[in-house]
Formats: C-alpha cells, structure tokens, sequence
C-alpha cells in the first residue's frame, strides 16, 4: 500500500475527518437528501400535473414526460373558491389553538419537569416498556379494548416497578395510582 492511498484514510489533523470519510460521509448525506427531498418533489409536479398524468402512472420530469398545467390551481381558486376559503379557515383556527394548547401544556411540563430531580434506573424503565408492550400483544391478539389493555399494563407495571424500585412509595399511595389508573379506564370505556 503506498503513501497516497493510506493518506487517504488518515486524517490530516486530529478532530477532522479523513478525506475518504468525508467523501463518503457527504456521498450519505447526498443520498439520504434525495431520499428525504423526493416526496417534496413528487408533491410539486403532482400539483401541475392533468388528471390523465397522475392516473396514467409515475411520470417524473415536466416538460419531458409531461405537460404541465394550472389547471388544477384555476379549479380550485376559481370554481372552489368559497370550499376551499372556507376549509382553509377551519384548518388554520383548529391548528392556531391546538397549537396554543400544546404551548401551554409543554410549557407547564417543561417548567415541572425541570424542577424535579429523577434519575430512574434501567430496570423500571425496562419494565415500563416490558408492560406496556404486553397490554398492546394483548390489544392486537384478543382484540381487548385499548383503553383497559393500556390501564392493566400501567398496573402491573406499577406493581413490578414498587418491587424493583427502592420502595419510593407507600402502600397507600401505590393503591391510589393504580385505583385511579383503573378507574380512568373504566370510566373511559363505559362512560
């Protein structure tokens, strides 16, 4: 192996790249953009396409495989004005709102979550996890209604959690999560 071929995997100076890693690591990420960018770039000719070019099967150049057009942007400026102001409207009040509803909710948790010192272990996560997965194998395979497949698995996990953990919570207080767990449950699936 002579000197130019290995310099190309040694980098020049320490914290950088080696000129075979850049390329590579830039031939990735050229790759993955295209992979990432094309449905975009479906979603832009689809808009100037005729109905017979979008039934007619993958067309992917303008003016090559297909003629564009506004046709599709006259019909609905024009002669679905009033539907599509309308639709517009409704969609940016409901995203205006729960938009502000998720602020106010994130920014509450944030502030919550930041003041509370919790390091959990791998185990209680992985129990955590572990239940929840079975109470969805439970939903999928015996058709169970989610909402009691999803209160169960909260249960049990918080009764393998009570034994894993370093007994954080009282008798009372773990009868309280799960009793409330249940009875959400409950409510939601008969009320």
């Amino acid at each position: 192996m002579n000197n130019r071929s290995k310099s190309w995997f040694v980098p020049k100076k320490i914290g950088e790249m080696s000129p075979g890693a850049k390329t590579f690591s830039y031939f990735f990420l050229f790759l993955w953009s295209l992979i990432v960018l094309f449905p975009i770039y479906w979603l832009c000719i689809t808009a100037f396409k005729l109905p017979a070019d979008v039934n007619d099967g993958a067309t992917y150049l303008p003016w090559i495989d297909f003629q564009p057009g506004l046709h599709a942007w006259r019909n609905i400026l024009t002669v679905d004005s009033e539907d599509t102001f309308h639709s517009y409207s409704n969609s940016i009040i409901v995203s205006f709102f729960s938009t502000l509803l998720c602020v106010i909710v994130g920014s509450l948790a944030a502030y919550a979550l930041v003041r509370i010192q919790y390091r959990p272990k791998f185990g209680s996560i992985f129990l955590f996890v572990l239940s929840l997965a079975a109470s969805f194998v439970a939903i999928g395979q015996w058709n169970v209604d989610w909402r009691l497949g999803v209160a169960s698995g909260l249960a049990v996990f918080f009764f393998l959690w009570r034994s894993v953990a370093e007994k954080r919570l009282t008798d009372r207080q773990m009868v309280s999560i799960v009793g409330i767990v249940i009875f959400i449950a409950f409510f939601s699936f008969f009320g």
